[in-house]
C-alpha cells in the first residue's frame, strides 16, 4: 500500500525552498504569492481525505513497530519552555529541532528559529553515509539574508526589500503541536486508545495508538505533560514504518540576541549588495516572477 505522505514534510520544504528562491532583492520583480496549505499542516485536508487501505481477505495481524537501527543516534528530546503560548496565534518566537522519516524521503533532521515575521534561522540535513550532511542554511535579519554553507565557512549576503524583510517567516510555520488541537482537527473519528506511559529520550511521555494516523493503517503518538505531542510514528499493516517525527527541541517564546540570527563570526561572506542594485551597471537583471510551487506529494 503506497502511503501518503505526510503534509506536513512537505509544507517544510516547499517553505525552505521558498526563503531560498523568493529572497526580496532590490530592484527585482516581486515572486508570484504561491498558494496556502491548509491551516495546522498536521495532516491531510478533511475535504481531500487519505485514500483507504485496499481490502485483502485475510489483513495482516498489527505488530509492534519494529526495533529501529542505532543510526542516526537518537537525539535527546529537550524539555524547552512552553510558557503560555497555547496556540500558534500566541508565538512571538520559537525555537524547534525536528527529526523526521519516511520510507520515501529517508531521514531529514531541521533546526529553526524565529522571532516576530522577519527574523529566522533555518538549517536542513539529510542522513547520508552515517552522517548527518548539511543541505541548506540559511538566515534572515529582518534587512538581509543569508545563504550558508558550513562545509566551507563561507556564505553570500543579499538585501531584502522591505515588504519580504517584514515577512520573512512563513505562516504556516508559525505552529506547535499540541496534542488537544490535533485531535480535534484530525482524528474526530478515529480509533484513539491510550497503551501506556513510555519515555522519549528523557521526557515521560503518555503513548496513544490511532487507527489510519496519517493515511497508515496504525500509528503511536506519544504526548508530555505539557500536552505536547513529542513524537508521531505511523505503518502499514505488515508493521512497516512509513512516517516518523520527532520533536526533539520544543521552546516557545524564547528570548533570542542578535547573534542567533547572524553567519557565525568565522565565517567568509560576500557582500551581494552592490550586484543587485539595479543602478549598477553590472548587475544581473531583474528576475522573473516565480511560479507558483506545486502541492506536496499525498
Amino acid at each position: 500500500m503506497k502511503t501518503r505522505k505526510m503534509v506536513w514534510c512537505g509544507i517544510l520544504t516547499v517553505a525552505l525552498l521558498l526563503g531560498v528562491l523568493a529572497i526580496g532583492c532590490s530592484g527585482g520583480d516581486k515572486p508570484a504569492e504561491p498558494d496556502k496549505p491548509s491551516k495546522d499542516n498536521l495532516a491531510p485536508s478533511p475535504d481531500k481525505p487519505a485514500p483507504e487501505p485496499p481490502a485483502v481477505e485475510k489483513p495482516a495481524p498489527e505488530k509492534p513497530a519494529p526495533d529501529k537501527p542505532a543510526e542516526p543516534p537518537a537525539t535527546p528530546p529537550e524539555t524547552g519552555k512552553t510558557g503560555d503560548a497555547g496556540a500558534a496565534g500566541d508565538l512571538k518566537s520559537y525555537e524547534y529541532i525536528i527529526e523526521m522519516e519516511s520510507a520515501e524521503e529517508g531521514k531529514m533532521r531541521m533546526e529553526l528559529k524565529a522571532e516576530g515575521k522577519d527574523k529566522m534561522m533555518i538549517k536542513m540535513s539529510a542522513w547520508e553515509n552515517n552522517a548527518w550532511k548539511e543541505q541548506a542554511y540559511l538566515i534572515n535579519d529582518g534587512k538581509f539574508s543569508y545563504m550558508l554553507d558550513s562545509a566551507n565557512k563561507s556564505g553570500m549576503k543579499m538585501p531584502q526589500d522591505k515588504e519580504n524583510a517584514e515577512n520573512a517567516v512563513p505562516e504556516d510555520m508559525m505552529f506547535v503541536p499540541e496534542w488537544k488541537d490535533y485531535k480535534e482537527e484530525y482524528l474526530k473519528d478515529a480509533g484513539i486508545e491510550k497503551v501506556g506511559e513510555e519515555e522519549v529520550g528523557a521526557i515521560k511521555t503518555t503513548k496513544y495508538k490511532v487507527k489510519g494516523l496519517e493515511g497508515a493503517d496504525y500509528g503511536f503518538v506519544y504526548v508530555d505533560d505539557k500536552d505536547i505531542m513529542r513524537k508521531l510514528e505511523a505503518f502499514d499493516p505488515a508493521g512497516k514504518l512509513t512516517i516518523s517525527i520527532s520533536f526533539i527541541k520544543v521552546e516557545l517564546n524564547p528570548k533570542f540576541s542578535a547573534s542567533d540570527f547572524a553567519p557565525p563570526p568565522d565565517y567568509n561572506i560576500m557582500d551581494m549588495s552592490n550586484m543587485m542594485n539595479p543602478n549598477n551597471p553590472g548587475a544581473p537583471p531583474n528576475m522573473p516572477n516565480m511560479p507558483n510551487m506545486p502541492e506536496g506529494n499525498k
